[in-house]
């Protein structure tokens, strides 16, 4: 349910208040009333209502701190696989200190 020139690919909505546009890429997607079953939509009504509210800011949400933000799938997953580092990377960035730490200790020799 992605929206293309202000129009959801899937049910031809042009409800504006309805689509939400992800942090990362800047897609806009369809929240709810998209699909016959309410199951696929990625938001039921009562929920979309809320979560628009939170972003703007409307209502109770008004002077909570902080921001509510939607984040596609594909987006989600490429920042937790960029946030997760390895056992080869963490391997590096304890040989790199240790390297630091090394060259530290010869530099405070010196001045002795």
């Amino acid at each position: 349910n992605v929206v293309s020139d202000g129009v959801c690919g899937n049910c031809n909505s042009k409800e504006s208040e309805e689509f939400v546009s992800c942090l990362m890429c800047k897609v806009s997607f369809h929240m709810n009333g998209c699909f016959e079953n309410s199951d696929d939509d990625i938001l039921n009504n009562s929920d979309a209502k809320s979560f628009f509210k939170a972003i703007n800011k409307v209502g109770k949400f008004a002077h909570r701190p902080g921001n509510f933000r939607f984040i596609c799938d594909p987006c989600l997953t490429d920042f937790e696989n960029k946030d997760t580092c390895t056992t080869n990377d963490n391997v590096q960035i304890l040989d790199k200190r240790v390297t630091n730490l090394s060259e530290d200790v010869t530099a405070i020799k010196t001045m002795l």
